[in-house]
Order: structure tokens, then sequence, then C-alpha cells
């Protein structure tokens, strides 16, 4: 008895054990389980510390992971990158969020975006649950309606605003009033920009015309057209090679450039339109020479002269000079200053010798030859041209050179010519480089002559006429008695 006893009581003690330890083990659990996740979540917490947190969209993107200059440089080229692509009842055309007026701020949504980090909750909240953030910016309604004007721009029948204009009649500057017209609501511009950049993607958009009203005249107008005014009021006085041009004010007006400050004068277009100008009124041009030459390179005849171009060498200068004195309210003279280019041939090689000339020379021996066809001149020695061809200029028509074999009777450094008969009026002039070879018949230089492409009337009184330079090569060259051959292409 005494045993039965005993293990009903120890049984009972092991009961009422077991149920004073139940609460002490379940405590002690659910202790170490709120450590462990007060300790995950300081953990999860200083991870993300300066990341990003998860699941969070700029728009339609996660952004999440990322580091905070990560984010900013994505923001950025975002920004710069992109475009609304406008089509439907306008020409094609993609504009930037800047160009609708739209400042993206990046800063700023990064701010926001980093917020969170400083919130348990929100942290904690991040590995479950998606967070959005609205991009930030600040829109331009002026830039954005410039923007939708510049989708019709050109069309005939767009809308017009009040805007800064020329009155070429009056010469002053003026503010024009604006007209309805067809166009693109700038609202519709705006919502697009928007929405670009709020969901972070590129954006197409179809548009259709309506009936768009000016805006209203803005009070600055008046100011401006004042300020165009006083700009080209100064006296502008151009002179090139030795003419005067005074710049009335219609030109002055196409310097004026309209900045979002208003009118100023730009140096570029000042730059633009003198470019112009002494291209049409002071430069002289002239295009290339045309010449014939045979496949060996000898000149066969010059058909066209290489005259010299005379170019403005010093618009940069008078832009800059233009520019400063209209800032400054005064009036402006200036000198244009010239430069030579060397004028240039164009060759066309034919394939063909040099004419022969018809004279039987021994080896080594000296003779001039002088093509009347080709209205050339050249040095011979044997059968070898030393010298030339070079251009000449023979008899006109009234007062020929004519063909036959001569001799050099004469030879004067400067040899005094002069006729008060001659066909063409009475001369009296001295010749460099003179070799007469017939009577008053000689070849020899002129100063006065600029055209050496032979012409029926343009020609000399029957004379040989080289170019000075080449007349003294040629004298120096030959000795009196060498055979002078003046022949047609190789026929006399």
């Amino acid at each position: 008895m005494t045993q039965d006893s005993t293990n009903p009581q120890l049984e009972i003690r092991g009961i009422v054990k077991k149920k004073r330890r139940w609460p002490i083990v379940v405590s002690a659990s659910v202790g170490v389980l709120a450590l462990a996740l007060a300790g995950g979540s300081w953990a999860y917490a200083t991870h993300y510390a300066n990341l990003v947190l998860p699941h969070t969209m700029l728009g339609k993107h996660d952004v999440g992971g990322q580091t905070p200059n990560a984010l900013k440089r994505g923001l950025t080229d975002k920004c710069q990158n992109l475009r609304v692509t406008f089509s439907g009842d306008i020409p094609q055309k993609s504009l930037s969020l800047g160009q609708m007026g739209l400042d993206c701020d990046v800063p700023g949504t990064a701010t926001v975006v980093m917020k969170a980090n400083h919130n348990l909750g929100e942290v904690l909240a991040s590995t479950v649950k998606e967070r959005q953030v609205t991009p930030l910016f600040t829109l331009d309604k002026v830039v954005a309606t410039q923007a939708a004007r510049a989708l019709t721009a050109g069309r005939p029948d767009t809308v017009v605003d009040p805007h800064l204009g020329f009155n070429s009649e009056r010469g002053t500057f003026e503010v024009q009033a604006g007209s309805a017209g067809q166009g693109v609501d700038p609202k519709i511009v705006i919502a697009a920009a928007q929405k670009t950049w709020r969901t972070q993607t590129k954006q197409t958009l179809k548009v259709k015309l309506t009936k768009v009203s000016p805006i209203a005249p803005d009070a600055q107008l008046k100011t401006w057209a004042k300020t165009g005014n006083e700009l080209i009021a100064p006296k502008v006085n151009l002179i090139g090679r030795k003419v005067g041009h005074v710049i009335p004010p219609a030109d002055k007006a196409q310097w004026v450039e309209v900045t979002e400050n208003g009118p100023v004068i730009s140096e570029k277009k000042v730059l633009d339109w003198l470019k112009t100008f002494t291209d049409e009124k002071i430069d002289v041009n002239h295009g290339p020479g045309e010449r014939t030459m045979t496949k060996d390179g000898y000149l066969l005849t010059l058909t066209k002269m290489a005259l010299d171009s005379k170019k403005v060498s010093n618009n940069e200068t008078i832009a800059a000079e233009i520019t400063a004195a209209l800032k400054a309210g005064q009036n402006y003279r200036g000198v244009f200053e010239m430069a030579v280019q060397e004028g240039k041939f164009h060759d066309t090689v034919v394939d063909e010798n040099l004419p022969r000339p018809p004279y039987k020379a021994k080896p080594g021996e000296k003779f001039i030859s002088i093509d009347l066809t080709n209205h050339t001149v050249a040095a011979w020695e044997g059968d070898k041209v030393v010298w030339g061809p070079v251009e000449a200029v023979h008899g006109s028509l009234p007062s020929p050179t004519y063909p036959g074999i001569f001799h050099v009777q004469t030879k004067l450094v400067n040899a005094h010519m002069k006729n008060d008969n001659a066909w063409d009026g009475a001369y009296d002039t001295w010749s460099p480089w003179t070799m007469y070879y017939h009577g008053d018949y000689a070849v020899h230089g002129t100063n006065t002559r600029w055209n050496w492409v032979q012409t029926n009337y343009g020609g000399s009184h029957g004379c040989v006429n080289l170019k000075p330079a080449n007349a003294k090569e040629l004298f120096n060259w030959a000795r009196v008695g060498t055979p002078v051959v003046i022949h047609r292409a190789g026929v006399l």
C-alpha cells in the first residue's frame, strides 16, 4: 500500500511540475524569436541603408538596389534622352523633355526615393510591398507653347502669336499682332511631357490639328521693340574697293537676335551677313582658267585666263567691331581689307603631241617657234623644246602677224614704239625685252595687257606680245641671228 500511495503522489508531482515549466519554455521561445526577428530587421535595414529599397518603382522601372549616384545617373540619362514623337496631322517630329519645357528635378526625386530608408516601417514593408515614387519636375508653359507652335511651323494656316517683327516700310521694329489658326493645343504637349517623365518611358502620340487662338500680347514686347530700334539706330558705313556702303535699317535688323531676355546684336548674325554682302558686292571672284595640254604636259593653247581673285580678309574683325559699336550705341565706319587668291587653271589633256615647227634645225641649233594657231611661243634646240610653250598674243585681224622664217635682227632691253595711224588709235609706249625680227615686227614684253587669250580685235598691232617675265627669259636665251619660225600648227 505504501508503494501504491507513493506512486500517485510522484505522478501528480510530475504533472504539476510540467505545468509550471511550460509558460517558461514558451516565454523563452518567443523571446528568442523576437530577438532573431529584431536582429534580422536590423541587418536588413543596415544592408539597405545606402541603397534604394527593393520594389521601389520609378514610373515603370524598378530601381531597387541602386546606389544614390547610380539612381541620379539613370534619371539624368532619361531626362536627356527620353523623347515624345508626334505625328498624325503633322509631319513626324521628335521632341526632348527640355524642348517641351519640362525641367527634371533629379536631386529632388533621388531625395524622395532615399527618404524611405530612414523609416523602419517602410524598410520592413519593402520586403513584401511595391512602392511607387513619382519623379519630380517643373514645367515652363511658355516653352511648352513654343514647342506646340513649332510642330506646325511653316504651315500657311498655322496660328501666329504676337511677336516682335520688323516693318520694312517704316524701318523699325514693332509688335505685330497674332492671329488664330490651325495648331496643336499646348496642353497636349504638356501632358505628353509629364507622362513621359512620370512613366520614365518614351511616348508616341498622334495629334489632330484644331483651331488655336494666339496667346495674349506680352507687355514686354513693346519694351523689346524699343530696344531693337535703339540697337540699329547708329549709322554703319562700310568701305570696300574705295566705294562706301551705308547699311540700311532693314539690313541691320538682320543682325538682331531675339533672346529670352530681349533683342541683342548677334556677332554671328553680323558675320553671316557680312560674308554674303562681301561675296556679292566687294569680292572679285574669277572662275578657273582653261588650258589644253598635250599628253607630255606642254601647253597647246590657252582659252580662258586664270585671273587672280580678291577676297575680303577681315570680315571677322569688322563683325566684332560692328557688334561692339552697336551695343554701345555708336556709329561705325569700317574698311574691308582684300587678300589676293592666285588664279588656277582647269587643264584638259589631249592625246596629242606638240606641233613640230616647219624648220629643219641642226642638232643643238636654237630657234624660236611662234604658233599662230595655238597662240604660243617656245624655244627649241634641235628637235627638243627647252623652254615653253607659253601663252602669247599676236596681231589682230586688221594688223596680223605674218607666218614665215625670220631671224632676230636687233635686241633692245627697252624699245620705244609709236604709231599715230594705228587702226585702233595712236599709241606711244615703251616695251621691255624687245627682239626685232623683221622691220618693225618684234617679240617683246608688255606691261599693259592683262588678257592673254587671243581674240580677233584684242590682239597686237602685228608684234608678238609676251608677259614681261617670259619675254626676259627668252631675250636672255636668244641672240642676234636666232631663227624665228612663225607658223600655224606646224604649217607655214
